[in-house]
């Protein structure tokens, strides 16, 4: 019910009055801020601390709050509704998602590639103190590197 009413408010009333390439244009922007701010935590090599995803988020607080802000004010005269607004931060959320998404597929599959042997090494020994058997281990190990590859 909840998913409906999202998609008929975003189909009926803020696609129209915004149009959808403007809401790909304020998401890409929301991406692109956290695409660099993850390019700029990735090579000050700080991205496993907890201040640096607490940034992350507000980055993305940010750049939702300056979209929010510009499309009250450019596209419904200051005044939006908080089912309107909602809709809207949940689309935004969900195509910069999708861009910050593509930059970290690419992100570990080129740059950081050494970032996946590391994580299977390290759930290896994790699992060996486990104490588990060769079959067992084997077996996870499988799944880890289905999950990871």
């Amino acid at each position: 019910m909840v998913l409906v009413n999202f998609g008929r408010i975003f189909m009926e009333e803020i696609l129209p009055k915004i149009g959808f390439k403007d809401l790909l244009n304020y998401s890409a922007m929301v991406g692109s801020a956290l695409v660099a701010f993850s390019l700029i935590i990735d090579l000050a090599e700080v991205s496993e601390t907890w201040w640096a995803n607490s940034l992350q988020l507000v980055v993305l607080a940010v750049g939702l709050f300056w979209v929010k802000k510009h499309v009250r004010d450019y596209h419904y005269d200051g005044l939006i509704s908080f089912q309107r607004l909602l809709s809207l931060g949940v689309f935004i959320n969900f195509f910069a998602g999708i861009v910050l998404a593509f930059y970290i597929y690419l992100s570990l599959s080129t740059f950081q590639s050494d970032l996946i042997v590391e994580v299977l090494e390290e759930a290896r020994a994790r699992l060996q103190e486990k104490t588990m058997s060769k079959v067992e281990l084997a077996t996870a190990m499988k799944e880890y590197e289905q999950f990871y590859t």
